[in-house]
């Protein structure tokens, strides 16, 4: 089996250009999967990322110490006044709406992705505010958030803190465990992903 996987790897790191997503189905896969990569011909590097789902505590605003639940949150953006959608012609209920649907998976319940910062990353993005993880961030519950209308009108910033329950799910059980992230620094936009 494992010459069969060494085989599969050989042949698409040579295809696609040394580049490849890995995912394994369980997380006790992940140390022969690992070992496979480390004694690969080939493979100069690889990097380890685990994905959780997420549910949204709260937000706190750094600078005024205001703590914000999920109302809260819904009614900064209603406050906000955001200009999403743009060039909407409906009421000002339909547009709460459809403002209402767009903030879960903004910001609300997200997928957080960890990832074993193995290298200095800080040059290859640029923020609005703050800066990127880096390796000192390993073992710190930091995250990077991507800039969007919806954070700028909330006015989240780096510095400030929000905490989600991590949902982690299993074949037998799953668990939820409450997590309260700094978050130091909101990256712009890019149509390019560089880890």
């Amino acid at each position: 089996f494992a010459q069969l996987i060494s085989n599969i790897l050989s042949e698409a790191l040579a295809s696609a250009g040394g580049n490849v997503l890995i995912s394994v189905q369980n997380y006790n896969q992940l140390e022969d999967v690992e070992a496979l990569l480390n004694n690969l011909e080939g493979v100069n590097s690889h990097s380890v990322s685990l994905g959780y789902m997420s549910e949204f505590v709260s937000f706190t605003d750094a600078e005024t110490g205001q703590t914000y639940d999920t109302e809260g949150i819904r009614q900064l953006i209603r406050d906000s006044n955001i200009n999403f959608p743009p060039m909407f012609n409906g009421t000002p209920e339909e547009k709460d709406d459809l403002q209402q649907e767009f903030i879960g998976p903004v910001f609300l319940n997200i997928p957080i992705d960890a990832r074993r910062n193995l290298e200095d990353t800080r040059g290859r993005a640029t923020f609005s505010s703050g800066r990127n993880l880096t390796p000192d961030d390993m073992g710190h519950p930091r995250l990077v958030l991507e800039e969007n209308d919806f954070l700028t009108a909330m006015d989240i910033d780096a510095g400030d803190t929000v905490t989600y329950n991590i949902v982690s799910q299993g074949l037998l059980a799953s668990s939820r465990q409450e997590v309260t992230f700094e978050i130091v620094g909101i990256r712009k936009p890019s149509g390019l992903n560089t880890s």
